[in-house]
């Protein structure tokens, strides 16, 4: 699960979608603070109440469009082969989240080069 503090819009093209959906205050199931749950493989001393947690499931059909609300941690998984637009919105309240994690994709990318050329 991850949890933007953007709005995402989807339309389901072609093929199905599972979404998992957890809400704000139940973010503490899904994340210790600074990792997500993996929950194909549960780490039960660290995401103890995550099994217990309540979510909203559905499945995206072609043609269905799903608005994400921000703050909302979310899990979506093909269950075909599939064609989905996506649309997410940058808020100012997001901005600030998403140019520190592009700041910090792109020093991930300069020093995992720097270690291949070296």
């Amino acid at each position: 699960p991850r949890a933007p503090r953007r709005t995402g819009r989807f339309m389901q093209v072609r093929g199905r979608k599972r979404v998992k959906l957890w809400a704000p205050e139940d973010f503490h199931c899904v994340s210790d603070g600074r990792d997500y749950v993996d929950s194909t493989n549960v780490d039960a001393a660290r995401f103890g109440t995550f099994e217990a947690c309540p979510f909203a499931e559905f499945v995206l059909g072609e043609g269905d469009f799903f608005f994400m609300p921000p703050h909302f941690a979310h899990e979506i998984s093909s269950l075909d082969d599939t064609i989905t637009l996506s649309h997410n919105m940058v808020t100012e309240e997001s901005r600030d989240v998403l140019l520190a994690h592009l700041n910090d994709y792109a020093e991930t990318r300069r020093q995992e080069h720097l270690v291949m050329v070296f």
